[in-house]
């Protein structure tokens, strides 16, 4: 599957969203908010997910971030607000409360 990640422009609140390949990154849109970074998502069974980091959007010129495994992980698993914030005070606390998880 494919994903972009976008900002909001009044929020800094991230918002990914996951596609299938079949679709280019370029034609994925939100109103208000700007692509952040972008690429390509594996989920396996067991619900792991993988993002190459050698592959990039070549639609939008942009390839994935340190953060996006984490996030889409957490959107799949519906993991709340923090996840999704942008600023690095409130993203410091949510690494260090994953990493005790």
């Amino acid at each position: 599957m494919k994903y972009v990640v976008f900002k909001h422009d009044a929020t800094d609140q991230l918002m990914p969203v996951i596609f299938p390949e079949h679709i280019t990154h370029a034609d994925v849109t939100i109103e208000g908010a700007l692509p952040v970074s972008a690429g390509f998502v594996y989920v396996d069974s067991r619900r792991r997910v993988t993002i190459p980091s050698n592959i990039k959007a070549t639609s939008l010129d942009l390839g994935p971030k340190d953060i996006d495994t984490n996030l889409i992980r957490d959107t799949l698993n519906n993991s709340g607000i923090y996840a999704f914030s942008a600023d690095p005070n409130v993203q410091a606390i949510y690494n260090n409360i994953i990493s005790k998880a």
